[in-house]
């Protein structure tokens, strides 16, 4: 089960007391902003994106802070490029998360298997074997209170994208209802292209809503200690 790195209103900083490896360029922030052209069906640019371009990055270097400069992310991270599948999915415009968006689930009827439901978020990059990757995304539930109903992700982590899905990465978080960062690591056991791999996010065991923020999947190569410890890769 997931630890959570922090429950906020809207999103964690990192904290301004933690060493900064990593010194943000506008490069980097450009290239990041573009990868809301990955999600390009799914984003409707009539919409005002500027701010929500913004704050995404905005979380990547708070994240990049304690992470080191290699680091890579390899994931497109806005809510909007979710695929789910087996329910339906909408985007929440007015959520008050960094970015202002999340991706709203409900399940109505809870299935027999959690990965009968689910969404998932392709890799943009290749992981090689040894690589040590560092998974963080935000999340809560919505069930409405007086229901009393328990709004758990059964499994989350990275896995192969298509059979047989060998897992990279995993574990399980039970969500608040406050909007709360969850982080994990591992690593991985064998190499994987780009799109060969993916986030994944199992949900369909119970009858829940929930929503799924910003999710970030960082890829920090095959020389780092297995045991570091940061906002993105967990403490």
């Amino acid at each position: 089960m997931l630890t959570p790195v922090c429950r906020i209103h809207r999103a964690c900083e990192t904290s301004s007391k933690a060493k900064m490896l990593y010194k943000p360029n506008m490069a980097v922030l450009a290239s990041l902003i573009s990868l809301a052209l990955l999600t390009h069906s799914k984003l409707s640019f009539a919409d005002d994106l500027e701010q929500q371009q913004l704050e995404i990055a905005g979380l990547y270097v708070d994240l990049m802070k304690d992470m080191p400069e290699h680091a890579k992310l390899i994931n497109s991270p806005y809510p909007q490029g979710i695929g789910v599948y087996g329910t339906k999915g909408k985007i929440d415009k007015k959520s008050v998360i960094k970015g202002g968006r999340a991706l709203r689930i409900q399940i109505s009827k809870a299935g027999k298997r959690s990965y009968d439901k689910g969404a998932t978020i392709k890799t943009i990059d290749k992981i090689n074997s040894g690589d040590l990757l560092c998974l963080t995304f935000w999340a809560r539930s919505i069930n409405p209170p007086e229901e009393n109903l328990t709004a758990e992700l059964a499994s989350v982590g990275v896995q192969q994208a298509s059979e047989p899905y060998r897992r990279l990465l995993e574990n399980s978080a039970l969500l608040s209802y406050d909007w709360t960062q969850y982080s994990s690591k591992s690593v991985a056991r064998q190499s994987y292209d780009a799109e060969q791999a993916e986030v994944f996010f199992h949900f369909g065991h119970l009858k829940q809503r929930l929503e799924i923020g910003p999710t970030y999947l960082f890829n920090l190569g095959g020389e780092m200690p297995t045991d570091f410890q940061s906002n993105a890769c967990g403490k």
